[in-house]
């Protein structure tokens, strides 16, 4: 295997930066704020925001003089916090902005597009999106730029390529993919035609890959396209706000995919910062049991190391304290019959949230025979009965039980999946913001503005520890200083509660590997603790 030079200047990888950037980047992460940054983001109406992306244009303010306009453009402001971001971003080329979620990467992108525009160092940025946030985050950007954007999610076959050769390209300026998109071959061999001989792309020199978990797994096809993409671009920026989902591989492999000779190779990396042991299992040969052993990482070493030695590429800030939400974990008692029903070898999870699935075992989910059922109906009915909740359910039929039982007790209530029509999400997430809907059920883990909700509430519990912050940041964006509450149900004893343990390693190795603030797991583990201690473990 060839050898990588990674080289480092005092215990921080710094890739091609030179001495004056290095300088720069250090100074620009101890700042509070960059006042000459405050104002280089628009606020447009949104008449005007609808009107330039239904039609494909940029927003333009008519009657006037171009210094004029430039004058009475509407203006908003970043918030000290968001500056810096944005000069980070500026600055180090190659990054990953890791703030926490809701606050505000997307306003920040919007302010480093404008930067760069005003600067004449924007050709085109190609930004990739999470699946379900292709216009939610184009009209975020014209809004907040004012130029061009063209929202190309969810396009394929004859319509995609209808689009990319009808659009005036000249008068482009952001153009949006999905991240099922990046592995299209259509336009990957669109995109090709401006690939120059240098190997740098005529057609965008800014590439954006936003909620970048997706690519965390260097082995699958859109890991492999976003490294050719990200190589013909001169800045290459990632948004993030749990890079760490399972370990030290994930933002590892995000920052290597962009940029390849930034960190040595990953053997090097485990060497040096991973606890490794011997994990045993057993597999069945020609009818023979052979014990088998597999290296597994248990844990992890120098950690303050490691998290310095990335800082002048990756930035993680968070924006609203401790004391500003509350978090409950409540342990219900399963029934005998859902344990009985899993120790014949049902699923679990179906067992415990919606049993009625398996007609064989013969509980229908309903309140009576749903234990984390009932204790949710008389959260609502009666403890909350004034506030707007969200609550997380992944499986769909368990949504729809739940979404039966609230509405027969009168409670305004929709829910919100990939099954819903485009046209009436946004209604749907207007309405909740508003106070009209009161409970919204859902298992959308991004790009969910429902900053008008009180409660956030995990009917399904998560392993994941980035899924748990990604769910919380739905209703906790940063917006206003209303205190949020966030509520666990968790089954006692059963896979849930291991689950839950395993979401609050996880979360622990993430704030060693890059001091990072605590996560809403981390809050959930320390409420939970504080209630054992206080005897107060709710037992349902």
């Amino acid at each position: 295997m060839s050898v990588r030079n990674a080289p480092m200047r005092d215990g921080k990888y710094i890739g091609n930066l030179t001495e004056k950037q290095i300088k720069i980047i250090e100074q620009v992460r101890k700042l509070e704020v960059i006042p000459g940054l405050k104002n280089i983001i628009y606020d447009y109406p949104p008449e005007l925001v609808d009107k330039a992306y239904n039609e494909g244009q940029a927003i333009e303010i008519e009657g006037e003089e171009e210094e004029e306009e430039e004058e009475e453009k509407p203006r908003g402001e970043l918030t000290d916090v968001q500056t810096v971001g944005v000069g980070f971003m500026y600055f180090s080329k190659h990054s990953l902005l890791g703030d926490g979620t809701g606050t505000g990467k997307t306003v920040q992108l919007s302010g480093l597009i404008n930067l760069l525009e005003r600067k004449k160092e924007l050709t085109r940025a190609l930004i990739v999106t999470d699946n379900t946030a292709g216009q939610q985050i184009a009209k975020k950007i014209i809004r907040f730029t004012g130029l061009c954007t063209i929202d190309l999610a969810g396009l394929t076959g004859k319509k995609l390529e209808k689009k990319l050769n009808s659009t005036d390209w000249d008068k482009v300026k952001c153009v949006i993919i999905q991240h099922s998109q990046v592995t299209n071959d259509l336009l990957a061999n669109w995109l090709a035609q401006y690939t120059e001989a240098n190997g740098k792309s005529s057609f965008y020199n800014t590439f954006v890959f936003d909620e970048s978990s997706a690519i965390k797994n260097v082995k699958t096809n859109i890991a492999s396209y976003t490294r050719e993409y990200s190589r013909q671009a001169d800045r290459v920026h990632i948004l993030n706000a749990t890079p760490i989902e399972t370990g030290l591989k994930d933002i590892y492999t995000q920052l290597d995919l962009m940029y390849e000779k930034l960190l040595p190779r990953w053997w090097r990396i485990e060497e040096k910062y991973c606890r490794v042991g011997n994990k045993s299992y057993w597999i069945t040969q020609k009818g023979i049991r052979i014990q088998k052993f597999t290296r597994e990482i248990i844990g992890y070493k120098n950690t303050e190391e490691f998290s310095k030695s990335i800082e002048l590429f990756y930035l993680a800030r968070g924006l609203k304290k401790a004391d500003r939400a509350e978090y409950k974990v409540y342990t219900i008692e399963p029934t005998v019959d859902q344990l009985l029903a899993i120790n014949r070898g049902n699923n679990a999870n179906i067992v415990l949230n919606c049993p009625s699935l398996l007609e064989e075992i013969g509980i229908p989910t309903k309140r009576e025979t749903v234990p984390k059922l009932d204790f949710l109906l008389t959260m609502v009915e009666t403890e909350y009965k004034e506030e707007s909740i969200y609550i997380y359910c992944f499986n769909k039929d368990a949504q729809y039980e739940l979404y039966r039982e609230l509405s027969e007790v009168g409670i305004n209530v929709k829910v919100l999946n990939g099954e819903t029509i485009s046209e009436e999400r946004q209604q749907i997430i207007e309405k909740f913001n508003r106070g009209e809907i009161r409970v919204l059920i859902s298992n959308i883990k991004r790009s969910l503005d429902l900053a008008g909700g009180d409660i956030c509430i995990y009917y399904t519990v998560l392993g994941n520890p980035a899924n748990v912050e990604q769910i919380k940041g739905r209703i906790d964006r940063h917006t206003d200083d209303r205190v949020k509450k966030f509520i666990a149900l968790v089954y006692k004893g059963t896979v849930e509660e291991k689950l839950f343990n395993k979401s609050v390693l996880r979360s622990e190795w993430a704030q060693e590997l890059t001091n990072t603030e605590k996560t809403a797991t981390n809050y959930l583990a320390e409420a939970l603790e504080k209630d054992k201690s206080k005897g107060e473990v709710i037992s349902i």
